[in-house]
Formats: C-alpha cells, sequence, structure tokens
C-alpha cells in the first residue's frame, strides 16, 4: 500500500521517513516513524512485512528495518553488513536480500564497484552502469541468486554510459534512470529480462535532469524522487 522514503540530506543530514500512499500519490508525503541515524546515500530492500536501510555517509555498516505494520515507530537496527560502506546498491529475491557495495574503495561482498544501480527480475539481479576510476561504465553485471557465491556474468549493456543511475523493476522489464555523466541527464533505459543479452532501450524521459534518486514501484507504476542538482522534493512516475 505504501512506499517509503528515508534519510537524505537538505540543509543538513536527516534520519527522516517520507511515506507514499499508493492509492492516492498527489499529496504530499506523510512523516513517520524515523531511521536509529542520520545518513544519506542509502540503499535500501524490501519484502512484503519489512523495508530495510543499510550503507550510508558518513561510512556505516548499519542496517535498520522498519516495521510495515508499525511504520510510526523508529527503524530498528538489525545484523550489520559485513563493513561499513557508501554508495551501496541493494537487490532482493524472494529467498535472500543481498545488500551490496559499489564503491571502489571497499571490498566487494557480491556485486561490483562504481557507484552502480540495481534493477532485479525472479531469478536473478543486475548491477548497470557505474565507474572505474574516471571512466563511467554502460556494462550490466548479472547475479543468479540460486548460486550466489559464482561470478557475475556480462550482459547486455545500457544505451548511455554513466553513474549514480537510480533503477526500478518490473516482472518483465528493469528501469534505469537519471545519471551524472558528462552531465546531469534525464535519460530512461529499459533492460528486457526475457532478453538480457539485448542493449537496453531508450524509453519516455524524466520530467527533468537527476541524479541519486530514491526509487519505488507496485504493481502499476515506478516511482522515482527527490535527488539532484540541488535539493529536491519531487516525485516522478512512470506507467
Amino acid at each position: 500500500s505504501y512506499a517509503y522514503f528515508a534519510g537524505g540530506r537538505s540543509s543538513s543530514v536527516t534520519s527522516t521517513v517520507d511515506r507514499l500512499d499508493y492509492s492516492n500519490d498527489t499529496p504530499n508525503m506523510v512523516v513517520k516513524g524515523p531511521l536509529s541515524s542520520t545518513g544519506y546515500y542509502i540503499s535500501s530492500f524490501g519484502n512484503s512485512e519489512y523495508g530495510w536501510f543499510c550503507a550510508r555517509r558518513p561510512d556505516k555498516s548499519v542496517v535498520d528495518r522498519i516495521d510495515f505494520a508499525n511504520d510510526t515507530a523508529t527503524a530498528s537496527i538489525r545484523g550489520p553488513l559485513t563493513a561499513t560502506r557508501k554508495y551501496a546498491a541493494a537487490s532482493s529475491s524472494r529467498q535472500y536480500n543481498n545488500p551490496t557495495t559499489s564503491s571502489p574503495t571497499v571490498t566487494v561482498d557480491k556485486g561490483s564497484d562504481g557507484y552502480t544501480v540495481t534493477t532485479s527480475g525472479p531469478a536473478y539481479g543486475y548491477w548497470s552502469g557505474g565507474q572505474t576510476g574516471s571512466t563511467p561504465k554502460s556494462t550490466v553485471d548479472r547475479i543468479d541468486y540460486s548460486n550466489d557465491s559464482a561470478n557475475m556474468v556480462s550482459k547486455g549493456p545500457l544505451s548511455e554510459s554513466g553513474f549514480y543511475f537510480v533503477g526500478i523493476s518490473s516482472p518483465a522489464y528493469g528501469y534505469t534512470c537519471g545519471s551524472l555523466y558528462p552531465s546531469y541527464k534525464s535519460t530512461v533505459q529499459r533492460a528486457d529480462y526475457a532478453n538480457d543479452t539485448a542493449t537496453a532501450v531508450v524509453k519516455g524521459p524524466l520530467t527533468a535532469v537527476r541524479y541519486i534518486r530514491g526509487a519505488t514501484v507496485n504493481a502499476s507504476y515506478g516511482y522515482w524522487g527527490t535527488g539532484g542538482p540541488g535539493t529536491l522534493s519531487n516525485v516522478d512516475r512512470v506507467d
């Protein structure tokens, strides 16, 4: 019924959690119980009962969990990541939740380096774009949830290189949007899970150039919220 956007920074770093009502998504969001600590560049994933927010700047290994049945309470601290993280990317399957690092300065548990974005299908998770050194990437790596200790495999690339993408998934497609390279972008690229060796195709753009956004999805729509450049509160919706 709801989506949650947590943390971030404007004039200061915050622990605020805002809730979006999918049944009435035009009013302002409402504030719910905060995270256990402040942070930004936070990664998130969830299932039908809980939402987890992990890694953040300043660099932390903390994992906060929101209980959807009691979302006015402060998020509870859960088992931490194996090390401190920032610029993280996360994916989830029906069986496992896999927070992974995407920072090039720390050891990777299960993931790739360089400010990547993730999307997730029923059987696989995809890490797209990013940066190695000063070079932006269009590569896509795929993790197999049934064998997540193996190296990822390369799949069809993005149509444009970039980093600081944000992604959402439908049952059939993965969407990456925005980015920072060589300038802010409004591009939306769509990957087909049924044909994941093909190059992602460009779809209808965002309403303006954006990067480092929060994102969520339900059965009918995908939402990209806030982001840069500057401090923003807007939300874009894709059908």
